[in-house]
């Protein structure tokens, strides 16, 4: 779980290093703009990069059309970390090359700019890629929680399939805009388990809840202590891991996921479930 949280505010790493990479790649264009004795390239360089942008989300987006489908207002929100590198990078090199032939002079600085701001976005990724995380390769753990529906379960109970946990609350803004996401992919999936762990002690008020949101998730469990929210070291809510059918954590997320960023995870889990 690579990210940074101010509160309710949850922040991937690779934000950070993809806006250090804008900057770099202005600065780069700038500095050989300057030894050229050309014009002042930023405004040229900043559209090139906006293009690969744009060209990243776009063809995520269209990666997974038939899940944006299902919530297209989700299509505009970044926030889920839905991107396509490569595709950026080519659309961003793409239209450096044609901007060139209406305004003479530019190319050298601009594809400067460009491949810098590519290659340190790309280096950035790996970098963050290759931190160590504190729940790497973690079990899916032993942990006894009252369930929703009576009695208790474990989380260890769920091995021999993929496994979706979710950890939310009622309380949680985000948590609940994403909860409808998860309980749907529970009922598209049933060859993954799905366990949604609340941060709450009362059962009648989480079931209110989720009466009043017209939502029958299964295998519901309450975590008023916040036990499996602390073992995995989650800083904020909601927190979903992704363990494969060996129960091992494949992945983490902080922050609400859309139904494409979800999609995609599942897709991972479950190639390594065959």
């Amino acid at each position: 779980m690579k990210a940074f949280a101010i509160g309710p505010l949850v922040l991937p790493y690779t934000w950070f290093t993809g806006m250090a990479a804008l900057a770099l790649g202005l600065q780069v264009g700038q500095r050989v703009s300057r030894r050229a004795g050309a014009r002042d390239v930023s405004p040229h360089l900043f559209h090139v990069l906006l293009a690969g942008l744009l060209g990243a989300r776009i063809a995520f987006v269209l990666r997974f059309w038939p899940a944006y489908l299902q919530s297209p207002w989700s299509i505009p929100d970044v926030r889920d970390g839905g991107w396509a590198p490569l595709a950026g990078i080519l659309v961003a090199l793409g239209y450096a090359f044609w901007l060139d032939r209406g305004i003479a002079g530019l190319r050298k600085p601009i594809v400067a700019g460009a491949l810098a701001a590519s290659c340190a976005g790309a280096l950035g990724a790996g970098a963050v890629a290759a931190l160590p995380s504190p729940v790497h390769n973690a079990a899916l753990p032993d942990i006894r929680l009252p369930a929703l529906a009576g009695g208790s379960a474990s989380l260890a109970d769920f091995r021999g399939n993929p496994v979706v946990v979710n950890v939310w609350a009622t309380w949680c803004p985000p948590c609940v805009r994403e909860l409808p996401v998860l309980v749907r992919a529970q009922a598209e999936h049933p060859e993954i388990r799905f366990v949604f762990v609340a941060q709450e002690g009362a059962a009648p008020r989480v079931r209110a809840f989720l009466q009043s949101q017209h939502l029958a998730p299964r295998n519901v469990l309450l975590d008023a202590d916040g036990t499996v929210a602390a073992r995995f070291r989650s800083r904020a809510l909601p927190t979903t891991l992704f363990f494969d059918a060996r129960g091992r954590l494949a992945a983490a997320r902080m922050g609400a996921l859309s139904a494409a960023t979800l999609a995609q995870r599942l897709a991972r889990i479950s190639d390594v479930a065959r």
